[in-house]
């Protein structure tokens, strides 16, 4: 649960989603990239060579917590673009500044989750890259991206 300048409390419950890959808006990485930060931990660590019950576990738990920073990004997201529109409709100085603090708060809220969702990553990427080679988790993750471009063309 976060709460915000204005007293505004934001819930989001647990849930096992796919990740739609909210980012900050008017910030768009490359193609590339972006495709590169949406793929699910778990579905090229099981590609893997003698990979760990235990190893797969942790990256379907990554998964589901980078799932729900996606979900409070979006409603951050949501609560900005609706923040904005009032933002141009105050008047006064005193509405103007506290309705500017409340804008920041968000946009700092939105950046430490995306943060922390990328930190994830990086420190699993970085503890497989001690037990396989770069070479075989870039297979992995090639055989998920191939999985990908081939359900993509058959629907």
């Amino acid at each position: 649960m976060s709460r915000f300048l204005d007293g505004t409390t934001l819930t989001v419950g647990t849930v096992d989603l796919p990740r739609n890959g909210n980012l900050i808006l008017g910030h768009q990485p490359s193609g590339a990239a972006s495709a590169g930060l949406n793929m699910s931990v778990a579905a090229w660590a099981c590609h893997l060579p003698e990979v760990h019950p235990f190893l797969l576990d942790t990256a379907r738990l990554i998964d589901r917590t980078v799932a729900r920073f996606e979900l409070r990004i979006g409603a951050l997201q949501a609560e900005l673009a609706r923040g904005r529109a009032a933002f141009a409709a105050r008047r006064s100085l005193s509405e103007t500044t506290a309705e500017r603090l409340k804008l920041e708060a968000y946009l700092e809220a939105i950046a430490d989750y995306q943060a922390t969702a990328s930190e994830c990553r990086r420190q699993f990427e970085a503890h497989v890259a001690s037990r396989w080679s770069a070479a075989e988790i870039a297979q992995a993750k090639s055989r998920v991206g191939a999985v990908a471009n081939s359900s993509e063309h058959t629907t």
